[in-house]
């Protein structure tokens, strides 16, 4: 993992880092940036895994069917494999949320929940400062290219302190951030060029709505490497971004 930056937030000081992730999500990297904005807020961690009961009833249904990988055969979906495959990955995502926390002196906590709404609405929360979404896997996006992040900000929140903790871990990285409503950016704007001013390497490009569909549409999903989304972001247009990116989404308060 890239270098924690050595800035402290004390305004965050007491709120938690929330990091949810389900059987279908890519584990490391989630947990690894979840630790390090714990570390650089000194936040506790609480990581959720999303078990997901209703595919477990699905499962025990007489016509339920999976496809195999190899050979993309057909066969009966055996509940009890299901419920120990999401056992597995939970126990593994426990597992990798101690060992990367420890040694950064993170104190982290784990909970499992039904479905993964109830996981977004602890997320939502007063004492939850981030919360950090997994998604699924997907083949990572080559290093060479220029890290591309995408704003949903609000008129109030600490969206941009969590954008200063993303360019601190690869400072030296080309950064390109696509900020979404003009109204919106237009309040944030002095910070966002103390930031340019701090990350020489970071370039900044202002989009409607209606411009960021095409050009998502026009570049992919695995086209991001971030989205950071403030909670009083356009609720129509968080969800569709949620539906659409592959990559890690940052929810701010």
């Amino acid at each position: 993992m890239a270098q924690i930056p050595d800035k402290q937030d004390p305004e965050n000081a007491a709120a938690e880092v929330l990091v949810v992730v389900d059987t279908h999500c890519q584990l490391l990297a989630p947990v690894e940036l979840a630790v390090a904005f714990a570390a650089a807020r000194r936040a506790a961690l609480r990581g959720i895994f999303v078990d997901d009961a209703q595919l477990q009833r699905v499962a025990g249904l007489p016509f339920a069917r999976e496809v195999t990988l190899l050979g993309g055969q057909s066969r009966a979906l055996a509940q009890k494999q299901l419920s120990r495959a999401m056992l597995d990955v939970s126990r593994r995502f426990q597992r990798l949320l101690s060992e990367r926390a420890q040694p950064l002196s993170v104190a982290c906590s784990f909970a499992v929940v039904g479905d993964r709404q109830q996981a977004l609405a602890m997320g939502q929360s007063q004492d939850a400062g981030l919360l950090i979404i997994g998604q699924p896997r997907t083949v990572p996006p080559p290093v060479s290219r220029p890290l591309r992040i995408l704003l949903l900000p609000a008129a109030s929140g600490d969206l941009l302190s969590a954008l200063e903790v993303l360019l601190g871990l690869e400072p030296e990285r080309p950064a390109e951030v696509l900020v979404v409503g003009a109204e919106s950016a237009e309040h944030w704007r002095e910070q966002i060029d103390g930031l340019r001013r701090r990350f020489i390497y970071m370039h900044t490009r202002m989009v409607d709505a209606e411009a960021l569909r095409s050009l998502l549409s026009a570049t992919g999903q695995h086209s991001l490497d971030y989205v950071l989304v403030a909670r009083q972001a356009q609720a129509e247009l968080q969800v569709q971004v949620m539906q659409w990116a592959s990559c890690p989404i940052l929810v701010t308060a």
